[in-house]
């Protein structure tokens, strides 16, 4: 597929595709002879886990390392899954923090702005 149709699938911008195909988080794309990027499937499949891990909150890095899981040593492994897991207690305490605030905002009166409703340490 082309990188527009590959765009609109994943939901990821073609200047992000090109980005990601530079560092190497996907592979290159193979070229017709127009020269025109043509994508695989894999590499749609991968660029749809990079997106819902950054969706997620997850750095460039993060990426990086759980895309190169299975090639590092085990110590490696166990280091990258701390890491993870520790942004992910990070996520859940964050959203606990907020759906706490939006249950408070919900049963006061109205703030004059909505700003008032969650505190800037968020």
């Amino acid at each position: 597929m082309r990188i527009g149709e590959l765009s609109k699938t994943t939901g990821v911008s073609i200047a992000t595709i090109r980005l990601y195909e530079r560092e190497g988080l996907i592979g290159p794309a193979e070229r017709t002879d127009g020269k025109t990027r043509v994508f695989s499937e894999a590499q749609k499949r991968r660029l749809t886990f990079i997106r819902r891990v950054r969706n997620l909150g997850f750095s460039l890095d993060d990426v990086k390392a759980l895309l190169a899981f299975a090639d590092v040593h085990e110590q490696d492994r166990v280091s990258l899954v701390e890491r993870i897991r520790s942004g992910i207690a990070s996520r859940k305490r964050d959203l606990t923090r907020l759906e706490k605030h939006l249950s408070s905002a919900l049963k006061s009166s109205s703030p004059s702005d909505v700003e008032d409703a969650f505190p800037i340490d968020l």
